[in-house]
């Protein structure tokens, strides 16, 4: 018998049939008792499996770095919003800024931004603070995210990448108090 490496796909495949063939069942007794051998597989949700990896990211805290609603003229590009109609939130963490942008809508508000910084797949969730069902969305091949529409509330935001849970302050959708 020529070594395997040698052997031609047909002349393998012949080999393989030849010594299954010659092969003999295994007793059914041995078969059950190497079966018990294994714990029965638990049954895992894929939100599960969700929260045990975000539990699994360390958790950083945003800091806030700019403020459109904070006093001065409004950014570049921003002067053309009514009044209390678009907040800009600017935060930054590990190396990362986040750009969050509140903006009234039609049907309610829509909070949008851009994660900034290295590229990395990844997720964010929107919580209402008085709690509730978080919204989970993904982060874009551009590092944006988006969640339309959301009702007038204080919510919390944390955006999951790179092994990091990038927790952000609680941001208000709605106008200014």
């Amino acid at each position: 018998m020529k070594p395997l490496e040698h052997q031609t796909d047909a002349e393998l495949l012949d080999s393989l049939r030849r010594a299954r063939d010659e092969l003999s069942d295994a007793p059914a007794q041995a078969i059950e008792r190497a079966i018990a051998l294994w714990p029965a597989p638990v049954p895992v949700s894929v939100e599960a499996l969700a929260d045990a990896a975000a539990a699994a990211l360390r958790l950083v805290q945003a800091v806030l770095s700019f403020d459109s609603r904070a006093g001065g003229p409004l950014a570049l590009g921003l002067r053309g919003a009514a009044p209390d109609t678009l907040h800009q939130l600017v935060f930054t963490a590990e190396g990362r800024d986040i750009d969050l942008r509140i903006e009234a809508g039609p049907a309610g508000y829509e909070i949008a931004g851009q994660l900034l910084g290295p590229d990395e797949p990844g997720n964010v969730l929107l919580a209402p603070e008085a709690g509730g069902e978080p919204l989970r969305v993904a982060i874009d091949e551009f590092g944006e995210f988006r969640f339309t529409p959301v009702d007038a509330g204080r919510y919390r935001l944390t955006l999951q990448t790179g092994g990091l849970a990038i927790e952000l302050p609680v941001v208000e959708a709605g106008p200014r108090r």
